[in-house]
C-alpha cells in the first residue's frame, strides 16, 4: 500500500491525507468568508472555527475508520487550517468593520 493512502474495506472509494489536508484548507477559507459576511468577530468566530475544525475531525474519523491513528488525523492540516481561517477572517475583519 503506498503511504499515506488508507483503502476503506466496506467501500470502494479511497480518501488520503492530502485529501483531508485540502479540504481542511477549503473548509477554514469557508468559516472565515462566513465569520467575516456574517460579521461573527472576536471569541465567537474563533468558536466557530474550533468547532468546524472539531466536526472534520469527526466526520473523517468515521470515513477512515480505523485505517489512520488518530492523532495523525487530528494534527493533519491544522497548521494550515487555522493559518488560512486568521489571515482570511482578519482581512475580511479590516476591511468589512
Amino acid at each position: 500500500m503506498l503511504k499515506g493512502f488508507y483503502i476503506l474495506e466496506n467501500r470502494e472509494a479511497y480518501m488520503n491525507l492530502k485529501d483531508v489536508y485540502w479540504i481542511r484548507f477549503g473548509l477554514a477559507l469557508a468559516v472565515a468568508l462566513l465569520s467575516g459576511f456574517l460579521k461573527i468577530w472576536g471569541i465567537g468566530g474563533l468558536l466557530l472555527a474550533i468547532v468546524v475544525y472539531i466536526l472534520t475531525q469527526y466526520t473523517f474519523r468515521r470515513k477512515l475508520g480505523e485505517e489512520v491513528e488518530s492523532k495523525k488525523l487530528l494534527l493533519e492540516g491544522i497548521g494550515t487550517y487555522f493559518l488560512v481561517w486568521l489571515t482570511t477572517w482578519t482581512v475580511l475583519y479590516n476591511f468589512l468593520k
